[in-house]
């Protein structure tokens, strides 16, 4: 009789101890995660942060994190961090064991290697009991974002004369004429305001003349 009540006993303790990781295995625990800078040019170089935090007493055997982002952001080789890249976005998975109190920190290097604005609004973890029984996972909401803007050029390396982007062009006519400036008279045409006539001008030719 001694092995059925072992087996009964046994299946009694996996029983219970999956219901307590169900109910309490995401409960105290936080996550951050933060570039180390908020804006950077194409080819810089830079650290993304993530922290985590495991405030009770009950420890994690295992806990899997998952996000996505944009490409254009190459992350280097580290252990427990896994990368599947599509044609948009690129996944990322990492595993981490967290003991009773325990805070976690971890730095990712990162190349910019496309302009763009980068978010990440989301991070969806899951964990379970030792033996794999019972699975739970939670989405957790970020507000992380990476602008990056164009690599920089030199002042020579730049394709035209500085002078030529101003506009200041010679034009063979005026676009809006100047009031304040008088260059003579002309035949009033369709259009023109009436505080432009000249009257003298108009009486001594004998057609309506304005200021031009």
């Amino acid at each position: 009789m001694a092995l059925p009540w072992f087996i009964f006993i046994t299946v009694a303790l996996l029983f219970l101890l999956a219901v307590i990781y169900e109910r309490n295995g995401l409960k105290a625990l936080s996550y951050t995660r933060y570039f180390s800078t908020k804006i950077a040019y194409e080819g810089d170089n830079l650290e993304m942060i993530e922290e985590i935090v495991n405030a009770k007493l009950l420890p994690l055997p295992w806990l899997r994190l998952e996000s996505s982002i944009a490409r254009g952001l190459e992350f280097g080789s580290q252990d427990n961090l896994g990368i599947s890249t599509g044609e948009i976005y690129q996944n990322h998975i990492s595993l981490f064991f967290l003991k009773s109190y325990r805070h976690i920190k971890r730095r990712h290097q990162v190349t910019c290697e496309r302009r763009g604005i980068y978010r990440l609004e989301s991070v969806t973890m899951t964990t379970g009991d030792p033996f794999g029984l019972i699975r739970k996972n939670k989405t957790y909401p970020l507000q992380l974002e990476l602008l990056v803007y164009p690599n920089l050029l030199n002042l020579e390396d730049l394709p035209l004369p500085i002078h030529s982007w101003l506009g200041e062009l010679p034009v063979k006519r005026w676009i809006v004429e100047d009031p304040f400036l008088t260059a003579g008279i002309r035949e009033y045409s369709s259009g023109d305001s009436m505080g432009l006539i000249n009257w003298k001008a108009t009486a001594r030719t004998g057609t309506m003349q304005v200021h031009k």
